[in-house]
């Protein structure tokens, strides 16, 4: 079992002043993801962000350019009001 940390402030990409922290724990179990949630919430996002790659029609199999590629698209979509695709 693989746990790894994502952390990226998303405030810097955008001209607003807010708190866009995000960190994300990712758990792989014999090479396959199997949990992703942001730290200290109890939400489990994997569904919700394979939800999203196969709206959008991702192909990379990257997952941390996938969830980085959903909380981008979250923010924009929430403070700017645009879909970044």
């Amino acid at each position: 079992m693989i746990h790894i940390t994502f952390e990226k402030d998303y405030s810097k990409d955008f001209n607003i002043n807010f708190y866009g922290l995000v960190k994300v724990n990712i758990i792989y179990e014999n090479g396959k993801v199997v949990s992703i949630k942001e730290k200290n919430k109890p939400r489990e996002l994997l569904e919700d962000i394979q939800r999203f790659k196969e709206f959008y029609n991702i192909k990379s199999d990257d997952v941390i350019t996938v969830v980085d590629m959903y909380f981008s698209n979250r923010f924009n979509l929430e403070y700017i009001g645009n879909p970044i695709f």
